[in-house]
């Protein structure tokens, strides 16, 4: 049985990693729009 503390830390974990990756895909997101179309910013 896993204790709720290890369940808990995991949780944080994969939330931390979830938003690290969304963070990553907006700031790809935003630099592949500027490079596309630069005279829109």
């Amino acid at each position: 049985k896993v204790s709720e503390c290890e369940t808990l830390g995991l949780q944080l974990a994969e939330e931390m990693i979830a938003d690290g990756a969304l963070d990553i895909l907006e700031k790809a997101e935003s630099i592949a729009f500027k490079d596309e179309m630069p005279e829109r910013l």
